[in-house]
C-alpha cells in the first residue's frame, strides 16, 4: 500500500488520470444503477396502472350487470301484472277476437321477458320466475275456460232487474231454472230440470245471445268458480311476492348499495 502511494507521489500525472478514471467509472455505475431503478419504477407504475384499469373495468361490469338485472326483473314483474289485468277482462267483458288476442300477446311478451331474465338473473330468481309463470298460466287458463260463462251469468243477473218488467221476469225465470239445474248437477243431475231450463230459454231471452245461453248451460257441471278464482288470485300473489323477495336479495336492495362483487349469472 505504501509502495502504491510512493508510486503515485512520484508520478502525479498518473494519479490524476487514475482519479479521473474512477470518477468516470463511478458516474457510469451511478447512471446504470439509476436507469435500473427507473426501469423498475416504470414497470411498477405500469403494473399499478393495469391493476387500476382492471378494477375499473370490473366495477363497470358490476354496475352494468346490476342495472340490467334490475331492469329485467322490474319489466318481468310488470308484464306478469299486465297479463293478470288482461285475463281478468275475460270475466267482465264480451269475448272478442281483440280481447283474445290481447291475452295471447300479453302472455307471449311475458314468456319473452322470462327468457331475457334467465340470461342474467341468479338461480333463486330464475326458479321463482318459473314458478310464477306456471301460476300465471293456470290463472289465465281458468279465466279462458270459465270467464265467458261468468260474464253471461253477470248479464243474466243484471237482466233480472231490467226496467222492462217482462224482460226482468223472463230473466228471473231463466236464472231460477239455471240455479235449479246447477243444484241438480251437484246431486248427479236431473233430466226434468234440464227440460225445465230449455223451456225457460225457448224462444230466446232479451239481452242474451244463444252463445251466452250455451255457456251458461255448459258451465253447470263445473265446480263453483268463486273458490277457484280466489285460490288462483292468492297463489299468484304469493308467487309474485316470492319473486320480489328473490330479486331484492339478488340486487342487495336491503343494503341500500349496489353490489361490490356480483355473483355469477347463474349463481
Amino acid at each position: 500500500m505504501n509502495a502504491l502511494r510512493t508510486y503515485f507521489e512520484d508520478n502525479p500525472e498518473l494519479f490524476a488520470a487514475f482519479v479521473a478514471a474512477l470518477a468516470i467509472i463511478g458516474g457510469l455505475a451511478g447512471n446504470l444503477l439509476g436507469a435500473k431503478i427507473q426501469a423498475n419504477g416504470g414497470r411498477d407504475q405500469a403494473q399499478a396502472a393495469r391493476e387500476a384499469a382492471e378494477i375499473a373495468a370490473e366495477a363497470q361490469r358490476v354496475a352494468t350487470l346490476w342495472n340490467v338485472r334490475q331492469v329485467q326483473a322490474a319489466e318481468f314483474i310488470q308484464q306478469v301484472r299486465e297479463v293478470s289485468r288482461v285475463a281478468e277482462q275475460l270475466y267482465t267483458e264480451e269475448i272478442t277476437a281483440e280481447l283474445t288476442g290481447q291475452v295471447r300477446d300479453a302472455c307471449q311478451v311475458m314468456l319473452l321477458k322470462q327468457a331475457e331474465i334467465e340470461l342474467v338473473a341468479s338461480n333463486a330468481v330464475i326458479v321463482s320466475v318459473d314458478v310464477l309463470v306456471k301460476s300465471v298460466e293456470d290463472a289465465v287458463e281458468l279465466a279462458q275456460r270459465r270467464g265467458p260463462s261468468r260474464h253471461a251469468q253477470t248479464l243474466l243477473n243484471q237482466l233480472c232487474f231490467h226496467d222492462d218488467r217482462q224482460v226482468g221476469s223472463r230473466a228471473l225465470q231463466v236464472r231460477t231454472a239455471l240455479d235449479d239445474l246447477r243444484s241438480s248437477y251437484q246431486a248427479h243431475g236431473s233430466d226434468a230440470l234440464m227440460t225445465g231450463f230449455y223451456e225457460a230459454v225457448e224462444g230466446g231471452v232479451t239481452g242474451l245471445t244463444e252463445d251466452h245461453i250455451r255457456r251458461l248451460r255448459c258451465d253447470m257441471g263445473e265446480p263453483e268458480l268463486g273458490p277457484l278464482r280466489a285460490a288462483a288470485t292468492h297463489d299468484l300473489s304469493v308467487k309474485t311476492t316470492f319473486l320480489i323477495e328473490a330479486a331484492r336479495d339478488m340486487l342487495r336492495s336491503n343494503d341500500n348499495v349496489r353490489p361490490t362483487q356480483p355473483s355469477s349469472v347463474r349463481g
